[in-house]
């Protein structure tokens, strides 16, 4: 443990070295909680990330540094992981270990952590899943979560190490997301994260990947699942895509609408896109020279393609 102690004076005038991280913006040094509905892909990526950092490769569109990862899977068997790292194509180079058994970590689980990580310098250690290791403790005990959770990330920052736990979401739906009130769980569960990514389904049927943290800003990517390579595939910001997505629906209804005009309404009406964001985009293509505002018609003002 570093320096705990600090005059004002001490404290205004020390030099800190940047922020660490597995994954730029993404997964910092410390605990990151990833989470998202069952069968969604949370543990593809998770592999797709261990992978690229045990390599050196790239991941979510962004060059990771190469570190040793500790991968402990506690819901997967030898094969299925063997299958998947054959699937995702992951350098038998990599300096990347499995343990697929793990002391509980209110059971010595968290001790013997420590005690890897104090004996070998690893950049990554994922667990696969949170729920599984923490056993039969309840998660909804804000207590016992603090305590538990609270020591967990102590013990990632203490050794400089990323730690990033599988986890569940506890809604059904959740368009309007939040990837830290969504976490299975009481608030002394994800109080202590360093980061909290959620893994959604969006209202188009598409993923995006949400996260918030300390520190750092917020995550939005659009992902696209590669069914070839078996990997998620960054889009970049998700509110870029969309509005990219939304610009082609509202261009391709103005022009099957040629030689006719369309008013705002007409054009939510025939995308799907609610009223405030078509208007906002038609504005956006009229001040680039691609949308034309005809003269008011009533209440109404028509639009063209020029």
């Amino acid at each position: 443990m570093g320096q705990t102690r600090y005059t004002l004076s001490a404290l205004l005038n020390t030099s800190f070295p940047d922020p660490v991280w597995a994954v730029d913006d993404v997964i910092p040094v410390g605990l990151t909680d990833l989470a998202g509905r069952p069968k969604i892909g949370k543990s593809w990526l998770a592999l797709q990330i261990a992978g690229a950092v045990s390599s050196g490769g790239s991941v979510l569109g962004r060059q990771v540094q190469q570190g040793r990862v500790l991968f402990i899977a506690l819901e997967d068997s030898p094969r299925r992981l063997q299958d998947r790292l054959k699937a995702q194509g992951i350098s038998p180079s990599a300096e990347l270990e499995f343990a697929f058994e793990w002391p509980r970590l209110d059971v010595g689980g968290i001790g013997a952590l420590a005690a890897e990580l104090a004996a070998v310098r690893y950049r990554l250690v994922v667990i696969d899943t949170l729920s599984r290791a923490l056993g039969r403790l309840d998660q909804n005990d804000i207590g016992k979560m603090s305590d538990t959770i609270g020591r967990l990330q102590e013990t990632a920052l203490s050794n400089n190490t990323a730690l990033l736990g599988l986890d569940h979401h506890r809604k059904t739906g959740a368009f309007d997301s939040d990837p830290l009130d969504d976490v299975l769980g009481s608030t002394g569960k994800t109080a202590p994260l360093d980061c909290a990514l959620g893994l959604y389904r969006d209202r188009a049927g598409g993923f995006v990947l949400k996260g918030r943290g300390r520190d750092m800003p917020e995550v939005d990517l659009a992902l696209a699942w590669d069914p070839v390579s078996c990997t998620w595939q960054s889009n970049g910001s998700a509110a870029q895509f969309a509005m990219a997505g939304n610009r082609s629906k509202i261009l391709a209804a103005l022009r099957a609408a040629v030689p006719d005009a369309l008013t705002a309404s007409d054009v939510a009406s025939e995308t799907g896109i609610d009223r405030k964001n078509t208007t906002t985009i038609l504005n956006d293509l009229c001040d680039s020279g691609a949308v034309r505002k005809l003269p008011k018609v009533g209440r109404n003002v028509p639009y063209v393609l020029v």
